[in-house]
């Protein structure tokens, strides 16, 4: 407040991997609940968000965080990965853009096609994993890059819950199957899970399933690799 008292300049906030708190702390419940009230104070607050902000950036893996159903921060405009409406071209790379880079670096297109598009947009077609797209790349061989990484160690986990029959249910979506799932029950942490369609919902956000929004169903299992 002093700074924008005294410039007359008002602030814009970036914020990457704004959830970092939520993922890596989420057992240490003093610490998400300061951290949501900075947030409220900053983005929530008549008497200091009408004053000193004048916009906010903020990305992550999850969306914005829940309490009881309604979110702990408003007035943002969101785009997560199971609706990004016109930011879809931009969750991956494209498909051109990989078959440009296959072009570039003299790699076989299928195989890169057969291993990393994990997601299909009707917007823009199928997005590829950045990550194990430029592993590949610069190893110059495809293999499964994003099990290396620590967002899939937990996985199992999650899939050992067996919620309502979870655990079928992945095995029905290994095989190609679509699942009916209701992804709004999700509370946007890594905690609170009530049902099967609330790790359902997580695990399509860190990258392991395709989400179908017109039709609400899971559309398919697939390693990020």
């Amino acid at each position: 407040m002093q700074f924008v008292e005294e410039t007359d300049r008002i602030i814009v906030f970036v914020i990457d991997e704004w959830d970092a708190v939520i993922r890596e702390a989420a057992k240490v419940e003093i610490a998400q609940t300061s951290y949501l009230n900075l947030l409220r104070t900053w983005f929530k607050n008549t008497n200091f968000t009408a004053k000193v902000v004048a916009a906010a950036y903020m990305t992550g893996i999850l969306p914005k965080k829940k309490d009881d159903s309604q979110s702990a921060i408003s007035g943002f405009r969101e785009y997560p990965v199971l609706y990004p409406d016109g930011f879809a071209e931009y969750t991956g790379f494209t498909e051109n853009e990989v078959k440009k880079l296959c072009d570039e670096y003299r790699m076989d297109f299928p195989e890169f096609k057969y291993w990393y598009d994990g997601y299909d947009f009707p917007e823009c077609g199928p997005v590829y994993n950045p990550y194990s797209v430029m592993q590949a790349l610069q190893n110059h061989k495809c293999r499964a890059y994003w099990q290396e990484t620590s967002a899939s160690e937990s996985l199992i986990s999650y899939v050992n819950m067996d919620f309502d029959g979870l655990q079928e249910i992945i095995t029905r979506l290994l095989s190609g199957e679509g699942i009916e799932a209701n992804v709004n029950t999700f509370e946007n942490n890594f905690e609170t899970f009530k049902s099967r369609d609330d790790v359902l919902a997580l695990l399509a956000h860190l990258g392991y399933l395709a989400y179908d929004e017109d039709v609400k169903k899971q559309s398919g299992f697939r390693m990020k690799r």
